[in-house]
């Protein structure tokens, strides 16, 4: 878990592995695991898959591409579904505050692209994802139903251990599905939103009020800076807190 993982270029067979093993090993199962993920964004002219990001510390993968509107739609779904099957959120821990196998899944309008046109992409695989794999989905940001479905972590608020209890409460019913997660995959979000830049903060304490103290702070939703996110995070293998 201590490893630092980068997957590179996308290559004709697969793509370059950058790994830095720290004191642990990685696992053969664990690379075959995010390859049978990530499958459906290669050997596809129509997508270019950008980047595969994996964080120990936070147990949590970002996965990036970019393509045709259809292809790449027909993609996150068949991506979801693996995921579904390979994570089981019951033994899952990480840093990282999260609700499900795919925690979210964010579309966003580039090139060509309408916002209103990412809504409705953002339905449709909602819609697919409960259908075939019987995921509860709630959309968010741009298309969210409810002003308490827009931000992330109001809908994540609980995370998956939580969220059986969260979805029987009147105003938590999922926009696609029953008021029940999963019961290894937990629920996902999905939705249109404008691009972010994400980055983390370490600080030199181990003392984990400080970061808790400054994301408080700074965040739009306890008061501070409108668009800003920010929560704290333990980094014990490194020696200090993080803010998010």
């Amino acid at each position: 878990p201590q490893a630092k993982f980068w997957v590179g270029p996308v290559v004709e067979e697969g793509f370059y592995y950058d790994i830095d093993l720290g004191d642990d090993v990685i696992r053969d199962e664990d690379l075959a695991k995010i390859e049978r993920i990530v499958a459906p964004y290669k050997n596809n002219p129509k997508i270019k898959l950008l980047s595969v990001e994996p964080d120990a510390n936070y147990n949590r993968t970002v996965v990036t591409v970019l393509g045709d509107p259809e292809e790449v739609k027909k993609a996150v779904i068949e991506s979801i579904g693996i995921a579904t099957k390979e994570i089981d959120m019951n033994v899952h821990k990480g840093e990282h505050k999260r609700m499900g196998a795919t925690d979210v899944v964010p579309f966003l309008p580039i090139q060509e692209m309408t916002t209103e046109e990412c809504n409705e992409i953002s339905k449709e695989v909602g819609k697919a994802v409960w259908e075939k794999f019987q995921l509860p989905v709630f959309l968010y940001e741009s298309t969210a139903t409810a002003p308490n479905r827009v931000s992330l972590p109001d809908i994540r608020k609980g995370e998956y251990e939580g969220m059986a209890e969260k979805l029987k409460q009147p105003e938590w019913a999922p926009d696609f599905g029953e008021r029940a997660p999963h019961p290894t995959a937990g629920v996902t979000a999905i939705g249109c939103r404008m691009p972010l830049i994400a980055f983390n903060i370490n600080l030199a304490t181990t003392d984990m009020d400080v970061p808790k103290e400054i994301a408080k702070a700074i965040r739009f939703s306890s008061g501070g800076f409108r668009f800003i996110q920010a929560g704290p995070a333990e980094i014990l293998d490194k020696g200090f807190v993080q803010v998010t």
